[in-house]
């Protein structure tokens, strides 16, 4: 429960058809994990699983996943991950979509608009820019997972407190979107996305980790056709409105 509590607390601050024609398309998966401090193992974090992103141009879709967890009479716990739905997100517009399956045949359940700032419902916030982090002293090369990265330590200042963490650009060029970022500011000023974040938890032998994963650079034939669909209804909905 107390993992429970820190994650809450932190993450309120917090067969292709074709597609190798495309440029800016493929899949990721947002994955947080408990950084233990002395050996820098990750273990994986109770009553979490990782949400999963497909994106094509300016346009991304994200799962609405939820957890179910059951325990029988011996005490044994057996967890479930369930796909409640997708969020389908055209950032030039702002607005999002809900769907409750991934089908080009899927009807749409909500539409709604991004608002300037914060998170909304159902969805994933890749348009608003959280406050500037200080960067204190100059980066450090670390490798995780057999991955380079430029590593920095940073500082948030609120009324009552400081909130220290490490963020992480990768080395080498990725072709992960600048959207899927941690930090919007921090992005801008270097042209590669913030990957990685790590919050500091300095009373507790464990930091929080997030970190955007790229999986794949492509989309099947299904996965473009429901893109396609997907961009049609927007359009339809759009033009619709007085």
């Amino acid at each position: 429960m107390k993992y429970c509590f820190l994650i809450i607390k932190l993450m309120i601050f917090f067969g292709c058809v074709s597609s190798e024609k495309l440029k800016n398309c493929g899949s990721v998966k947002l994955k947080l994990r408990l950084i233990e401090k002395k050996t820098g193992q990750e273990i994986p974090v109770p009553f979490y699983e990782d949400f999963h992103f497909f994106f094509l141009d300016s346009m991304i879709i994200c799962e609405q996943i939820a957890l179910n967890v059951r325990t029988d009479e011996n005490n044994n716990e057996t967890k479930e991950r369930v796909i409640k739905g997708y969020t389908f997100i055209d950032l030039p517009s702002k607005t999002y979509t809900t769907y409750k399956t991934f089908s080009d045949t899927s009807s749409y359940i909500k539409h709604y608009k991004q608002p300037d700032t914060g998170r909304v419902e159902g969805g994933w916030n890749f348009i608003s820019t959280p406050d500037p982090d200080s960067v204190i002293g100059p980066p450090v090369d670390t490798v995780i997972n057999g991955i380079a990265f430029c590593k920095y330590l940073c500082k948030k200042s609120s009324s009552n407190q400081e909130i220290f963490s490490f963020i992480f650009v990768k080395k080498k060029p990725t072709t992960i979107p600048l959207y899927f970022t941690f930090r919007h500011e921090f992005t801008r000023s270097l042209g590669s996305p913030v990957t990685r974040v790590e919050n500091i938890v300095e009373k507790d032998s464990y930091n929080l980790s997030s970190e955007y994963v790229l999986l794949k650079n492509t989309l099947t034939k299904e996965e473009l056709s429901v893109f396609t669909r997907w961009k049609k209804n927007l359009r339809k909905l759009q033009n619709s409105k007085p």
